[in-house]
């Protein structure tokens, strides 16, 4: 037998391949798979805390903002109200003491009727008053209300509308402090005929006494600042059972017969 024979007669059979199954598995220093929420990398982590802590710092600070508002608000609010304290020590204060009757009730031919009267009123306040203009109304009731001659403007006489405006601006005297307005001055004021008739008609018994009234006003001005200022008297005729005055066309009565009553808080300040 030849050596290649024998080479032949050596060689051991072929074996079969085997089918091995392998898991797959992760690469070398990899962490098992998680569950996705959990799945952040650190970064993330990192962002979400600044995210998170940067709404908390802004709610901190809108906080102080609303408190720092409030609190500028007030301070705000108790200044405005110190200021108005200081103006009110500093500005004029027009008051008027008294009025007196320096001349006769008069009653015309057509039973319009007119007094006149000098007004006292003297500065109380700390500064100097303005354009301060006295003037008068004489009115009576009719109804229960003034009658139409008084401004019925939220039921103050003293009203600056009453007057054009223009001539208070140049109208008037300056009052010092501590200084009378101009006494040596009298008013007139004046009740139309048909005022006293709608008076003495609204009566329950027709004739006899009706209750006059005098408003006298100051209206002045000081710097950008506008006053007025009033009180209400009612006038009476004495000798008469009832307060007030029995109107009669071409009638006068003499100012030593009249006399006068303040009424407090009535249609003036």
């Amino acid at each position: 037998m030849t050596d290649r024979g024998n080479e032949e007669s050596h060689q051991l059979p072929a074996e079969e391949p085997v089918n091995v199954s392998v898991a797959p598995t992760n690469a070398v220093g990899e962490e098992p798979a998680k569950e996705p929420f959990w799945d952040f990398k650190a970064s993330h982590w990192v962002t979400a805390l600044l995210t998170f802590g940067i709404f908390v710092v802004g709610v901190i600070q809108l906080c102080i903002y609303f408190r720092q508002t409030t609190i500028l608000t007030k301070q705000a609010d108790i200044s405005a109200g110190q200021t108005e304290i200081m103006a009110a020590e500093l500005r004029p204060w027009i008051k008027i003491s008294d009025i007196k009757i320096v001349g006769p009730l008069t009653f015309g031919p057509t039973g319009d009727a007119s007094v006149r009267i000098k007004i006292n009123a003297v500065n109380v306040g700390k500064s100097v008053a303005f354009n301060v203009w006295p003037f008068a109304y004489l009115y009576v009731f009719v109804d229960g209300k003034p009658s139409h001659r008084i401004p019925a403007n939220n039921g103050g006489v003293c009203d600056s509308k009453s007057m054009p405006e223009s001539a208070l601006d140049v109208a008037g005297d300056a009052v010092f402090p501590d200084e009378t307005a101009p006494s040596d001055r009298t008013y007139s004021p004046h009740i139309e005929q048909g005022e006293v008739h709608a008076a003495d008609a609204a009566k329950q018994s027709p004739g006899g006494v009706i209750p006059f009234f005098v408003i006298a006003c100051v209206d002045y001005r000081a710097a950008e600042h506008h006053y007025k200022t009033g009180v209400t008297f009612m006038i009476g005729e004495t000798g008469l059972k009832g307060m007030g005055i029995i109107p009669a066309n071409g009638k006068t009565i003499p100012a030593e017969s009249l006399y006068l009553i303040r009424v407090p808080g009535a249609f003036a300040s």
